[in-house]
């Protein structure tokens, strides 16, 4: 991969020659980072991001099973250690999932990953955050819409529990949904000490939702 754009923040490598894209990709962190950054309460971040630009499908499914991960369609981007891995847009529009997302759809798929980044700054130790307040406020942040229909009104035993969320209709819409519940029903410092520890979300449910 070539490096083709570089600040203090991050730096773009990408092995395809769609520049336009590419610069596309370089303005949306630009115009985001203050934002999300801020968001976490994060002032300097602990190494300089990567974001490496896959240019193929078939590449982009064996990177992701080499990383432990089984391949999924939805998967199209991932965040981890200041590094942030995504496949380009034509690519990402081969999949069933993505086949009929907009560029702007997928730059949201850049956010998000960053998001997950910024998220890390603050908790570096992934085990300690539940599923659904990852996803959810990488979605949130991101400001990706889900027009599905999700109930929220689950037992917080299913909710805490990675593969039964997963089993859910619509999990990422869910994740979603809890977390913009969550931004409505306690402080700014209190969510953060939420997206940290999992099980002080877990030990407080009841207590947030009055019940």
């Amino acid at each position: 991969m070539k490096q083709i754009y570089k600040n203090e923040f991050f730096t773009i490598f990408t092995d395809t020659e769609n520049l336009n894209n590419q610069q596309k990709i370089f303005d949306a962190l630009n115009d985001n980072l203050a934002r999300i950054m801020s968001f976490f309460e994060v002032e300097k971040l602990s190494k300089a991001i990567s974001v490496c630009i896959h240019s193929d499908l078939e590449e982009w499914k064996n990177f992701i099973t080499n990383r432990g991960t089984p391949y999924q369609d939805y998967v199209v981007g991932c965040a981890w250690e200041g590094k942030i891995d995504v496949l380009a847009f034509e690519e990402y529009q081969k999949t069933q999932m993505h086949k009929d997302d907009s560029f702007d759809d997928f730059l949201k798929v850049v956010i998000h990953e960053f998001v997950h980044i910024c998220h890390q700054e603050i908790q570096p130790d992934f085990s300690k955050v539940t599923w659904f307040i990852g996803e959810g406020l990488a979605t949130y942040l991101a400001d990706q819409r889900y027009n599905e229909e999700e109930e929220i009104d689950f037992p917080k035993e299913t909710l805490f529990d990675f593969r039964q969320f997963m089993n859910l209709h619509s999990p990422y819409c869910a994740a979603q949904k809890l977390v913009r519940a969550l931004v409505k029903k306690v402080t700014h410092k209190e969510l953060l000490e939420y997206a940290r520890d999992a099980e002080k979300l877990y030990m407080d449910w009841e207590k947030i939702w009055g019940r």
